[in-house]
């Protein structure tokens, strides 16, 4: 008997030890996550967009730019703030933030307006607007970000948020997106 749990053990000991490395993304909240892999490679993608996608909303922010350098400050934020639908495109709407967080402006919630919401959370824990702010700390000022939010587009059920942002006359222009 002992010989037999001896050779079980052994044969254990050998087949796990042949066991093949598998590289890829193993973080279960990327876009291209493997879970066959079991070496993490650094290949994790986590915004899951295609570039069609990409390039609407980032169209969509540059054109609320572009109205705020023709029109100004006072009238691009009227034009982006609920109830105006100026700048709202299906799920698409421009919102502005500080540097602390405060929201300056809101296409959907008129109860964010001049609230600060550097510690608002989704609902799996993660901080939103200080994912927003990360993404535009670079040399480029502009990112992305992805968070869990409310799709105005489909009755507000939660949904996986992609926001693009960009630093603008000293505040950070933002809209997002959403994947079914």
């Amino acid at each position: 008997m002992k010989k037999i749990l001896y050779l079980l053990l052994f044969s254990a000991v050998i087949f796990a030890g042949c066991e093949d490395n598998k590289d890829g993304c193993t973080n279960a909240n990327a876009c291209n996550f493997n879970p066959l892999a079991n070496v993490e490679n650094g290949s994790c993608e986590f915004i899951c967009l295609n570039q069609s996608q990409k390039d609407r909303v980032i169209a969509f922010v540059q054109s609320a730019k572009n109205y705020w350098t023709t029109n100004g400050k006072t009238a691009a934020f009227a034009a982006y703030d609920v109830p105006s639908k100026t700048f709202v495109n299906q799920e698409l709407y421009i919102f502005v933030i500080d540097a602390t967080g405060k929201v300056l402006s809101h296409g959907a919630s008129q109860q964010l307006i001049n609230s600060n919401q550097y510690d608002l959370r989704d609902i799996n824990g993660k901080y939103i607007i200080r994912a927003i702010l990360e993404s535009v700390n670079n040399t480029s000022g502009k990112g992305w970000s992805w968070y869990q939010w409310e799709n105005p587009a489909n009755n507000n059920q939660i949904g996986k948020k992609f926001t693009y942002a960009e630093k603008f006359q000293g505040l950070i222009i933002a809209a997002g997106t959403y994947v079914n």
